[in-house]
C-alpha cells in the first residue's frame, strides 16, 4: 500500500511538471501572438467575445480555460466516467491558473521586446525550421 501511494505521488509530480511546461508553451505562443493550438484558439475566441460583451477584466484566458475544461469534464461524467481520473481533474483545476500566472510574470517582460519585426522573424524562422527540415537523416 505504501509503495502505491509513493507511485501515485510520483505520477502526480510528473504530471505537474509536464502541465507546467506545456502551459508555459501556451503562454509563450499567446504572448508572441503567433497562433495557438485549436483548444486555446477556442479559449481566445470565447475570451474576446466575453470582453466585447461584458468587458470584465476579471475574466482571463486561464479562467475561461478552466470553465471550458469543466464543461468538457461534465460531459465526460455524463457519458463515460472512465475518462475522468485524478489527472483529468488536476489539469482542469491547474491548467488555467498556470497560464494566468505565467502570463502575469512574462507579459510585462516579453511584450515590449516582441514587436512586429521580431514576431515576423520568429514566425519565418519557426516555419522554416519545421517545413524545410531535411528528414532524410
Amino acid at each position: 500500500m505504501q509503495e502505491s501511494i509513493k507511485k501515485n505521488l510520483a505520477r502526480v509530480f510528473i504530471l505537474l511538471i509536464g502541465l507546467t511546461i506545456a502551459h508555459l508553451g501556451v503562454t509563450l505562443f499567446l504572448i508572441a501572438d503567433l497562433g495557438a493550438d485549436p483548444f486555446n484558439v477556442l479559449i481566445q475566441g470565447i475570451l474576446r467575445v466575453e470582453q466585447r460583451i461584458i468587458g470584465s477584466e476579471f475574466i482571463t484566458h486561464g479562467r475561461i480555460h478552466m470553465m471550458v475544461s469543466f464543461l468538457i469534464i461534465l460531459v465526460l461524467l455524463l457519458t463515460d466516467k472512465s475518462y475522468v481520473r485524478i489527472g483529468t481533474l488536476i489539469c482542469m483545476f491547474l491548467g488555467g491558473p498556470i497560464i494566468d500566472d505565467f502570463n502575469f510574470i512574462l507579459n510585462p517582460i516579453l511584450v515590449p521586446i516582441l514587436n512586429m519585426p521580431v514576431r515576423l522573424v520568429l514566425n519565418v524562422r519557426l516555419r522554416n525550421s519545421f517545413l524545410w527540415h531535411d528528414h532524410r537523416h
